[in-house]
């Protein structure tokens, strides 16, 4: 998976990054967020709902939308 990990007041900077097993609590930002999931499955929340994403899957949040993410399986 690939995520920015720091979350610049910079509109023009954007930061990727590779992690592994990623769980993280609900939070939002400012920005949009995209995750892809490359291997593995991971659950994400986002508002009210609930999705699995599986290895070639991707999601966008939109800015101020409360969503989290809980690692399913490391592949």
């Amino acid at each position: 998976m690939f995520f920015e990990p720091i979350h610049s007041l910079n509109e023009n900077e954007f930061i990727l990054r590779e992690g592994k097993r990623l769980s993280f609590p609900i939070h939002i930002h400012r920005s949009f967020e995209y995750f892809n999931q490359i291997k593995g499955s991971t659950e994400i929340s986002i508002g009210d709902k609930k999705y699995i994403l599986k290895s070639g899957e991707s999601v966008l949040i939109f800015p101020l939308q409360p969503h989290s993410y809980t690692c399913i399986e490391e592949g």
